[in-house]
């Protein structure tokens, strides 16, 4: 423990430090893609799922002291270009923003425009600059134009984005919003190529937050006062910020696990689904083909019902015709017998 005078120095050098130490680094704000197109497959694995485990690595590698914020967009209904939402404000808890990144469902459109405008507004509220990472898998489906929205961000606002399994004719309609926004543009079309834009995403992400702290560099006055706090820290104390960080990290980690499982159960439920439709659309296709060849049989089966009721009509018409004949041969048979036997007798 640190005696009384040591902690009354340490106090008093603290108010020295310079106000960079302590500030945030400027906020980062991710605006994600969850229209219905989201449930599309890159090499087998649906593209909200590969979003989702890629974002909470992401999130959870930067430092502490980094602001995050999350909308999401086409989550809501299906036919909706209203449907953008934030999430998790800038400056969330991390573990909130982290179990928020699993908590929508692709459904709808995609108001990309609404959402970059709601993105910078929001950045612009705090009274500083920022940076907005887009990603999503098609152009604006609302009728609006992003790329416009997209200059609004001046100068202080970068704005990056990540396009998944994009078709040639969505690449410019995404690319000039990080060109309009002072940012990259990146394009996913396999796991690997998603990991590597993930790790040059942050490490872009990372550099501008570097550049912006070399910006303001701390007067000889704190710097020494700096200086001198760092010596007066004692091996207990490192120790136990040691302790703290590896505390937090397990946290991290038991955190990032229900997330995970989450992911693994709704992917098992999509694929059940999908099995389901498929078992019920081949009964359907079964049940159409059986009832056809069903209607078939009946109708040969009336067929030759008819033929033979026409048959059996026809032989009793030619049996009754047969018979009448029969009885007028033998009716004139017997007459003529009679006028022959009459002409006998009278002769």
């Amino acid at each position: 423990m640190l005696g009384k005078a040591l902690k009354f120095q340490v106090l008093i050098l603290m108010i020295l430090l310079p106000l960079s130490v302590h500030a945030a680094t400027s906020p980062v704000l991710f605006v994600v893609d969850s229209s219905g197109s989201m449930w599309g497959r890159i090499e087998g694995t649906e593209k909200v799922y590969l979003v989702r485990g890629a974002l909470v690595n992401l999130i959870s590698g930067f430092p502490q002291n980094t602001e995050i914020g999350l909308i999401a967009y086409g989550h809501k209904k299906k036919d909706n270009c209203n449907g953008s939402e934030l999430l998790a404000p800038i400056g969330s808890p991390r573990d909130l923003i982290i179990n928020r990144v699993s908590s929508f469902t692709p459904k709808g459109k995609a108001p990309i425009g609404l959402s970059v405008d709601s993105a910078i507004k929001q950045i612009k509220q705090r009274g500083g600059g920022g940076t907005i990472v887009l990603l999503s898998d098609g152009g604006d489906s609302c009728k609006r134009d992003p790329c416009r929205s997209a200059l609004a961000s001046g100068k202080d606002i970068r704005i990056h984005v990540l396009g998944l399994d994009l078709k040639a004719r969505d690449v410019p309609r995404l690319s000039c919003i990080a060109k309009n926004g002072g940012g990259k543009f990146y394009t996913v079309n396999s796991k690997t190529s998603l990991s590597s834009s993930f790790a040059l995403l942050a490490k872009d992400i990372s550099s501008t937050q570097s550049n912006k702290q070399d910006t303001d560099q701390p007067s000889p006055v704190k710097k020494t006062a700096d200086e001198q706090v760092g010596k007066l820290v004692s091996e207990n104390l490192q120790g136990q910020l040691k302790a703290e960080l590896t505390t937090a990290s397990e946290q991290r980690a038991e955190v990032q696990k229900p997330v995970e499982q989450k992911a693994v159960i709704q992917k098992a439920a999509v694929e059940k689904t999908e099995a389901e439709k498929v078992a019920a659309e081949k009964a359907a296709a079964e049940k159409v083909v059986a009832e056809k060849a069903a209607a078939e049989k009946a109708a040969a089966e009336k067929a030759a019902a008819e033929k033979a009721a026409a048959e059996k009509a026809a032989a009793e018409k030619a049996e009754a015709e047969k018979a009448e004949a029969e009885k007028v041969a033998a009716e004139k048979a017997e007459a003529e017998k009679a006028a022959a036997e009459k002409a006998e007798a009278e002769k």
